[in-house]
């Protein structure tokens, strides 16, 4: 038996036509999750990512995320299926093949992973935490790109700052460029949890250089003027 009805009114099938090509537009208007977080990096956007795989529920996952965004100025949520083919060149730049889910990734406003944690330790305070500073950004975009950093902590009052950046320069020189430094204010508050990461000293009379190697660990640490030669080393 037949169960579908003529459409006898000009009218309504047009209507009907016209809905289904809303439909359609707005399938293929939607964005991948690349293009969300290529377009959150290009609006220096940090990004909340819920990981999820198929048959896992990430509700209470989206929820913390979003209450952490609300604390997060610049900042979204969204929410990724890794067994989502769509999704394979996110899942394998984001290491997430096996990661266990569901699990909430923090990428920075440069576009660059700062950690993430799963659901059952997940917080608002510790994924706010989590968040990278405008100077940690700055130097996970270095460590991402193999480059040793040096971290030079000053204070505006402290009188040996250019000489010490002029040395840090004259490494990078004899390091052929493949290395950076980051100049980060003792007394700026954005970047107090940057500083304590780190291990800078808030006590210091002079300028800090502290040193880290390309794979992100702390090789040296120095205060005050030092021999460009003794950094490269």
């Amino acid at each position: 038996m037949k169960t579908n009805k003529k459409i006898k009114n000009p009218a309504t099938m047009l209507l009907v036509v016209f809905g289904l090509f809303l439909l359609m537009g707005t399938t293929l208007s939607a964005k991948t999750i690349k293009e969300e977080l290529d377009a959150a990096k290009k609006a220096k956007k940090s990004v909340f990512l819920v990981v999820v795989s198929n048959g896992v529920q990430p509700d209470n996952s989206i929820k913390i995320a979003q209450q952490a965004q609300k604390k997060v100025k610049e900042s979204m949520v969204l929410t990724m299926n890794r067994d989502d083919a769509a999704n394979k060149e996110v899942v394998t730049t984001l290491g997430l093949g096996s990661a266990p889910v569901p699990l909430i990734m923090v990428i920075g406003m440069n576009g660059i992973a700062a950690g993430g944690l799963q659901e059952k330790e997940a917080t608002v305070d510790k994924l706010v935490n989590m968040v990278p500073s405008p100077k940690k950004v700055e130097a996970l975009g270095y460590l991402n790109d193999k480059k040793p950093v040096f971290i030079i902590a000053y204070r505006k009052s402290f009188t040996d700052r250019a000489k010490v950046v002029d040395n840090c320069k004259s490494a990078i020189t004899q390091l052929k460029g493949q290395a950076a430094y980051v100049e980060v204010d003792l007394d700026d508050p954005a970047e107090k949890s940057l500083l304590e990461q780190v291990g800078a000293d808030y006590k210091t009379k002079a300028t800090q250089i502290l040193v880290f190697n390309s794979a992100g660990k702390n090789t040296g640490n120095f205060t005050g003027v030092t021999e460009p030669g003794k950094l490269v080393t």
